[in-house]
């Protein structure tokens, strides 16, 4: 029985580490509607399309909100340069939108769609940011 103990112990424990570390595909997912990222990108995205600044403000303040939800589930099971990245580009359109800079905001929320769907390595289950 201490034989089995020994080995079963650490078995569950590695598991545990495992499912830990790769649980960000699923805890960036929405769980209610103040941490829905990709509704808020899309939404984004629509305001600055048509250039409507305030709304777009509103809409990159509700993104960062969602985004700040989501990084507090995903903190532990993804890398932190990942998360910085994503930071990185809601200060850029912050600045963009401030600036009424419609394809510099658009381009930053590009590439911050491509470091979102790059979290917690959602390419490997098939999911593609990009059209081929």
């Amino acid at each position: 029985m201490k034989k089995i103990k020994r080995f079963i112990l650490p078995l569950l424990i590695m598991s545990l580490f495992v499912l830990l570390m790769n649980s960000g595909v699923l805890l960036k997912n929405s769980f209610n509607s103040e941490d829905n990222v990709s509704l808020s990108v899309e939404k984004l995205e629509k305001e600055l399309s048509i250039e409507n600044w305030t709304e777009a403000n509103d809409a990159l303040k509700v993104l960062d909100l969602a985004w700040k939800n989501v990084q507090k589930r995903v903190q532990f099971s993804v890398e932190k340069d990942q998360m910085k990245r994503i930071e990185v580009n809601l200060l850029r359109l912050e600045g963009c939108i401030k600036a009424k800079d419609k394809s510099s905001a658009l381009i930053e929320l590009n590439e911050m769609k491509g470091h979102w769907y790059e979290l917690g390595d959602t390419l490997l289950f098939g999911e593609k940011p990009f059209k081929d």
